[in-house]
């Protein structure tokens, strides 16, 4: 079994305006193990894209 280290801690979740696409909606304010966000509200659809994205690029082999 690998080991499971946290890749995003969320510390509040409602409703605000996203930092990423800057429309309000339902979602959380987060930061990311590997510093790209710091403390930013996120809306859920965006986090969660943003946390594929992450993992897609982890995925790939590195030349």
């Amino acid at each position: 079994m690998t080991e499971q280290r946290p890749i995003c801690m969320i510390f509040e979740a409602g409703h605000g305006t996203c930092s990423w696409s800057g429309k309000e909606a339902d979602g959380a304010r987060v930061t990311f193990a590997d510093g790209s966000v710091n403390n930013k509200f996120l809306s859920w659809t965006n986090l969660k894209k943003l946390l594929d994205f992450k993992q897609k690029a982890k995925e790939q082999p590195s030349d």
